[in-house]
């Protein structure tokens, strides 16, 4: 019982020494210490949100590019249809003045 005793006394004197060391305040170095990860946190979060708006504004003026490119596609291809068509219309009408009697229509042959 005596061991016990002295155990369980040895035992609350190591937690109360243990308390007193965690009640410690933080020195100044540590305060320093503290505010400069904090700070390298923020100077990191920082970056990378510069980083990421330099990549977005390269890929929106890539795909303002792929635009510009889709609009003159859109554009010649508009024109040559337009040329085809004209080709087309003209090609008929010659046809049907030199050959009065003939149709177009291929399911009236």
């Amino acid at each position: 019982m005596k061991t016990n005793t002295s155990t369980l006394f040895l035992v609350s004197l190591v937690a109360a020494l243990s308390v007193g060391c965690v009640a410690t305040p933080p020195t100044v170095g540590d305060k320093m210490i503290a505010q400069s990860k904090d700070t390298r946190e923020l100077g990191k979060q920082w970056q990378d949100g510069k980083d990421l708006v330099a990549r977005g504004e390269k890929i929106k003026a890539d795909g303002k590019d792929i635009i510009a490119t889709g609009d003159t596609k859109v554009k010649e291809g508009e024109r040559l249809i337009a040329e085809g068509n004209k080709m087309m219309s003209e090609s008929e009408m010659i046809y049907k003045s030199r050959f009065p009697g003939q149709s177009l229509d291929p399911s009236k042959q």
